[in-house]
């Protein structure tokens, strides 16, 4: 199976410890909020995005990238190169990386992770399950 966007169940919600993980990031929980994932249940990973840059760092991305029971913190950025606008077809996206950090582990597994991540990110397209339908072909490419 691969990687799709959906809205998460109140059950993975719970599962994955996702508002322990909001609260980590952002201190809140909104109310009403509504938990969204890019996710891939053969391999029981998914990726979060939980921060965007403001200002002259908003192509930056900050998210999780769940893979083997563990949370990795990722920022990826959006290059100049890409599309500027969903009249554009197909609509392109260049995504670059910042990084890929987690507290106790490093080594060989952050390269592991690098297809991983680029999966994710084809199925996650402009905004996850929020993409906007006007994105209808969307080009997915990397720097890394």
């Amino acid at each position: 199976m691969a990687f799709f966007n959906e809205n998460v169940s109140e059950e993975d919600v719970e599962k994955y410890k996702l508002k322990e993980l909001h609260l980590e990031w952002w201190g809140e929980i909104p109310p009403r909020f509504r938990y969204t994932w890019t996710r891939d249940i053969e391999r029981d990973s998914f990726y979060i995005p939980m921060r965007t840059g403001r200002e002259e760092f908003s192509n930056r991305v900050q998210g999780i990238l769940h893979f083997q029971g563990e949370n990795w913190t990722v920022e990826v950025s959006l290059d100049a190169s890409g599309s500027k606008s969903f009249s554009e077809n197909p609509y392109r996206i260049v995504w670059g990386l910042g990084g890929i950090k987690h507290q106790d582990k490093y080594g060989h597994i952050r390269e592991m992770l690098i297809p991983i991540l680029k999966e994710a990110l084809q199925a996650y397209k402009v905004s996850g399950i929020n993409t906007s339908e006007k994105a209808t072909d969307v080009v997915t490419s990397f720097t890394f």
